[in-house]
């Protein structure tokens, strides 16, 4: 039944991804972008690109001279209503899922990260969350993720570590043991994912990604006076869903 269900939920990832392809690839691209190295993004057409005389390009405002230390890149503008990666400044990405486990039941994942945009390919932040193992926990955590373009669609890496919070304590005959107190640990989560432009400042975001967990618990001893504490890793595989705010 679990298998089921994992398969089911990749099939449901797989064939939003395939969506997300399809509409990316009807976007029309609108004309050539300078992407400079201040955030901006200047629009129009190139109409030179020499190595010694720089680069320039003409739109309605006029004719823009840049030199190649002043720019990161150069692209395709498809228009205001699409989607275009910031260079820099601030991201909210707000995601929920399901964690999958073999002959554990799929519980909820709800996480949100805020950061910053260190280039159109590299973000990183600080994210927080609601996660179900055993017991409730907060997950807290440094987020960094890898965009292969600048273009509304892109495959994505991601990489997390941080800590998880214990919100709550086991009942007191938890497998028959006399439970004292609960504890968080650490957890780390690698993945992968895609990203679709909706419109020019927001993305529909999906990830598939392993994800590790450690908590432990405190309980009595068979000897009187003493405490036992056990530890447990946890190993899971995401799946989630999310939007982007740029």
């Amino acid at each position: 039944m679990i298998k089921q269900r994992f398969l089911f939920g990749f099939i449901i990832i797989l064939i939003i991804g395939l969506l997300s392809v399809k509409m990316a690839a009807a976007q029309k691209l609108y004309g050539d972008a300078v992407y400079l190295k201040n955030g901006s993004v200047i629009t129009g057409t190139i109409t030179q690109n020499d190595s010694i005389k720089g680069l320039k390009i003409t739109n309605e405002c006029g004719i823009w001279f840049f030199q190649h230390s002043e720019y990161d890149s150069i692209g395709f503008f498809p228009g205001d209503k699409y989607y275009i990666a910031k260079n820099k400044g601030y991201f909210n990405l707000s995601s929920a899922g399901f964690l999958f486990g073999i002959d554990a039941t799929p519980v909820p994942s709800v996480t949100m990260i805020n950061g910053i945009k260190l280039s159109s390919k590299f973000s990183s932040g600080i994210g927080i969350g609601y996660e179900y193992f055993d017991w409730n926990v907060l997950p807290v955590f440094a987020d960094a993720r890898y965009y292969f373009s600048n273009e509304g669609f892109s495959p994505l890496l991601i990489a997390q570590l941080g800590y998880s919070i214990s919100l709550e304590n086991l009942p007191s005959n938890y497998w028959y043991k006399s439970v004292n107190k609960t504890y968080g640990g650490i957890m780390w989560s690698l993945g992968g994912g895609i990203r679709a432009g909706i419109t020019q400042k927001t993305a529909f975001i999906a990830g598939i990604h392993y994800r590790f967990q450690k908590l432990s618990y405190e309980s009595d001893n068979w000897i009187p006076g003493e405490k036992s504490l056990t530890h447990s890793n946890y190993n899971r595989v995401t799946i989630s869903i999310g939007f982007l705010f740029e």
